[in-house]
């Protein structure tokens, strides 16, 4: 009986960041390089409305993960 193949050990490089765009329906790439740092400011969303994102994980090999559960970042409340 054939075995599976062994694990690979890919570590994450840095990461991904994605916002959903109503009007084309569909999450966007916000960021060109990986993000490397714990936090990423999106500086072209707009004021006043609730974002959506998506996080995926950057591989040493190039790979992208699936991204996690989207966030919704709400506008403060004055």
């Amino acid at each position: 009986m054939p075995s599976a193949p062994p694990a690979v050990d890919v570590e994450a490089v840095g990461h991904h960041v994605y916002r959903w765009n109503p009007g084309t329906q569909q999450y966007e790439k916000l960021t060109t390089d990986p993000v490397t740092t714990t936090s990423y400011e999106d500086t072209t969303a707009a004021t006043g409305t609730t974002h959506y994102y998506w996080v995926t994980s950057v591989h040493t090999d190039g790979s992208e993960s699936a991204p996690g559960a989207a966030w919704a970042i709400l506008p403060p409340v004055s």
